[in-house]
């Protein structure tokens, strides 16, 4: 079928380009005097090679109760949707009081969390679907052996079954 093999040379391309950025990023965090400055562009090329409406990293911390928790870091967005970086909720977000604890699970157990957001129970389709948020993908960060935080995707346009080629190549991404 002609319409199948088109997108799986697609699915290919769009591996090889992430791939592409794993070696740019690597690049960019171990030669930068400030590796955090990078993350902006980092996140630009990774959203575009992925093509995804978002691209962003939520970095992880313990609040005044010892309670863990996220807030989104970075951010890059492919069109005019609202930037979430300003957005309250994308703050001191609790995992488990907030209704991911599901997503920290996998995060812990050094799993990525991906899916179609209509799938998703639905306690964290209230969260996804305001976000007009039809896709996503999450890996999480370590840093040792600790969970430093996560990158994540989103597609809001299309609703999009990961490949494993993707969320293999994200992970590496992650990884650096």
């Amino acid at each position: 079928d002609i319409t199948e093999k088109k997108q799986n040379e697609e699915d290919l391309h769009r591996r090889d380009a992430i791939l592409a950025v794993l070696a740019y990023s690597s690049e960019q965090l171990l030669t930068s005097p400030d590796p955090a400055a990078a993350l902006p562009d980092i996140l630009l090329r990774l959203g575009e090679a992925a093509q995804v409406s978002r691209a962003y990293i939520f970095e992880n911390h313990l609040d005044v109760h010892d309670v863990l928790g996220t807030s989104l870091s970075y951010e890059w967005i492919a069109d005019d949707r609202a930037v979430h970086v300003y957005k309250p909720l994308m703050h001191a977000f609790p995992y488990r009081e907030g209704g991911a604890g599901r997503w920290l699970d996998h995060f812990l157990e050094h799993r990525p969390l991906y899916g179609l957001v209509r799938d998703f129970p639905p306690a964290e389709r209230a969260l996804l679907e305001p976000q007009g948020i039809l896709s996503l993908i999450t890996v999480p960060i370590y840093s040792g052996d600790y969970c430093w935080g996560v990158l994540g995707f989103d597609d809001c346009t299309h609703e999009r079954e990961w490949l494993n080629a993707e969320i293999e190549a994200l992970r590496s991404v992650a990884g650096a």
